[in-house]
């Protein structure tokens, strides 16, 4: 049987400012990436979700900031991104060439006069590998939320970017607990009381973890509704009605519960910039029991984050650096 896509073995990052040239080898369950603001740390992460999910290309913002980017999976099967700067129109061009499938964008920059034709190359059988591994980013800074209008047309109790993320986070919740109950009668009586119990859970252990965060400002879990919602002693609260911290910790556990063990990728931007130390010291291990089968790239400057058994999951991004290109070019003068 063929080798199936679970996680990123290595990537290759040529031209990072169009400067440095980097190498990271990663590990198939947690990743950890370190380094001063302005390093690069959530420009690599973005790039990278951009360039693997769907077919997309990456945003046009990101097209100057690294020049090539190669990614190796754990098949040894490969993805490339390279952009050849040369000034913005939308025309992407979609080929084939033998066994490869290719898209191109080309972008125009008419303020700084520049051209950049980006191409994105896969072989076949990874371009459809990729589709059947799950693919998350999650930046959980609570900025007001720019697209509010639009958000508000889906639920008007939407105030932030946390508050829509939690919204899209519910109807995949609602869609998590709909397999889960098809899988329950699959078994159809004939299944055993711990096959049984294995189904769901992931969902009472990821109550139990909030529950368990949440006891100190007496919230708990509403688990008679679909949805998640709490209770403050005996008062319902909606989940938009958390802290920022209390947001942040119910996205990150929400996403990895909802992908139901499958092979995931998981980008994870600063995720904890408003959780208690406590909770930070806390979030890989829970990532990792409500999906064992997540490989996750977490770029942060928090140290709380590696305490407990991750602190050699670190690179830090100076570490990384295989050559200055600047540097070069100044020794050659």
């Amino acid at each position: 049987m063929e080798e199936a896509i679970k996680y990123i073995s290595k990537i290759e990052i040529k031209g990072l400012w169009g400067r440095y040239d980097l190498e990271w080898n990663l590990h198939p369950d947690v990743n950890v990436l370190s380094g001063v603001n302005g390093s690069g740390k959530s420009t690599i992460l973005r790039y990278l979700y951009e360039v693997i999910d769907d077919l997309k290309m990456p945003n046009e913002s990101l097209f100057y900031k690294i020049k090539k980017i190669i990614i190796i999976f754990n098949t040894g099967e490969i993805l490339t991104h390279d952009c050849e700067i040369q000034n913005h129109n939308e025309s992407a061009t979609e080929s084939t060439n033998g066994s490869y499938y290719v898209l191109s964008k080309k972008y125009e920059k008419k303020s700084d006069n520049l051209t950049a034709t980006c191409k994105k190359v896969m072989s076949f059988p990874l371009n459809e590998k990729l589709k059947s591994v799950l693919f998350f980013l999650i930046k959980t800074e609570d900025n007001d939320l720019i697209t509010r209008e639009i958000a508000q047309k889906f639920d008007d109790n939407i105030r932030t970017y946390l508050d829509w993320l939690i919204y899209l986070l519910q109807r995949s919740y609602l869609n998590y607990q709909i397999n889960i109950g098809k899988r329950a009668l699959q078994l159809n009586g004939s299944g055993t009381d711990e096959e049984r119990s294995e189904i769901d859970y992931p969902k009472r252990r990821f109550i139990e973890i909030l529950n368990k965060l949440f006891a100190q400002t007496d919230k708990k879990v509403n688990e008679t509704e679909n949805e998640i919602e709490f209770y403050v002693g005996d008062e319902p609260i909606s989940a938009y009605d958390l802290s920022s911290g209390e947001k942040q910790m119910l996205i990150v556990l929400l996403s990895a519960l909802v992908q139901d063990n499958k092979p995931t990728i998981m980008f994870l931007d600063e995720p904890t910039t408003a959780m208690h130390y406590d909770w930070q010291k806390k979030l890989i291990g829970y990532i990792r029991e409500l999906n064992p089968n997540v490989q996750i790239i977490l770029a942060t400057q928090s140290s709380p984050v590696i305490i407990e058994g991750w602190v050699d999951k670190v690179s830090e991004m100076s570490q990384l650096i295989t050559s200055d290109n600047q540097a070069v070019l100044q020794d050659a003068a």
